[in-house]
Order: C-alpha cells, then structure tokens, then sequence
C-alpha cells in the first residue's frame, strides 16, 4: 500500500487530536470544568478545528449528556474533524494522562502517606481548578448570554441549584423547554 499525502495528513490530524487532548489531560487537574477552557482555546483559537459557536453548542450538549465532559467534548470534536478515528484520538489522548497518573499515584501515596507538602501541593491545585472553572463561566456566557431573558434564566438556573437544591438535569431541561417556547412564540411572530 503507498502511503499518500492524504494519508499523512489524516495521520497528522489524528496525532494533532491525541496529543492536543493528552496535554490538556496532562496540565489540567479538577475535572472536565476545569479543563473546558483549554479545550475552547485549542479547538477554537489554536487549531481552529471548530467555531465558537460550534463550541457553545458542543459545550451545551455535553454538559447535558451523561458522562465526562471533556471526554464528550473530545468526542465531538474528534468526530466532526475526524470521524470516528478522530473521535477516538482525542478521547484516548484525554483519557491517558490520567489513567497513567492514577496507576503512578497507585505506587506513590503508599510510601508517601500523610506527606503535608503533597498534601499542599493538591490544595493549591484545586484553588486553581476553581479558578479555572470561574473563567470557563464567563468566557463561555459572554458568547452565549445575549438577551436579558437569557441572564434572567441563567441567574435563576444558578439558584435553583445553588441554593434551591435543584438537580442540573431538571434545569437543564427547564431550559431548553423555555428555549423550545421562545422559539415557537418568536417563529410565529417571524412568519406574520
């Protein structure tokens, strides 16, 4: 078989894909909140792989499908760039810096114990995952966020789970019901 340069550059995306997402695994502790950012800058700013609108839409379904984020975030974006080969590149690379971790931790926090400077260490991390998680809030609601109706909903999303005990799963589908509703009252008026 004669390796093409259709075949090189579908190699290429396929690593461009894993090594992406294994170096967002690999730098971003606290889960795929945290990690949300990376994925957004990389895929939209760096790679250009998918448009910012595209990644609202994608961050939107993932976060309402069951499963990790990012994972699903990968999974998407792996796809629409390249198809199922694409789609598990990039959730192999998001996958293998952890399970690598996980299995290294495994050996090292027997010996290490109740070590207060490892200890440190992970209390830092999660401050910085926090802070992370807050950038991905404002950096993705400023582009999805338009209307006052839509910081009203997003406000009162955020209290019902914050404080009203609500579950994600019931806002999430309050909301797009109210989406569901805006568009056929906006729909109809768009057609008179």
């Amino acid at each position: 078989m004669k390796i093409t340069a259709a075949h090189k550059a579908r190699a290429a995306l396929l690593w461009a894909l894993f090594s992406s997402f294994f170096v967002i695994g690999l730098v971003t502790v606290g889960g795929g909140a945290a990690m949300t950012p990376l994925v957004v800058d990389c895929a939209v700013r760096k790679r250009r792989w998918i448009s910012e609108s595209e990644a609202a839409d994608c961050l939107a379904l993932c976060h309402s499908l069951p499963g990790a984020i990012v994972i699903n975030a990968g999974i998407y974006i792996g796809r629409k760039t390249g198809g199922l080969a694409g789609a598990l590149a990039a959730a192999a690379g998001i996958v293998a810096p952890s399970f690598i971790v996980i299995i290294a931790m495994l050996f090292l926090l027997g010996t290490l114990g109740e070590n207060p400077r490892i200890l440190g260490a992970f209390e830092g991390a999660k401050a910085a995952a926090a802070a992370l998680v807050v950038v991905a809030c404002l950096r993705i609601g400023k582009g999805l966020i338009k209307k006052a109706t839509d910081v009203a909903l997003a406000v009162l999303a955020f209290a019902a789970i914050a404080f009203g005990g609500v579950s994600a799963l019931a806002v999430i589908a309050f909301g797009a019901g109210v989406g569901l509703v805006r568009g056929r009252v906006g729909g109809r008026g768009a057609r008179k």
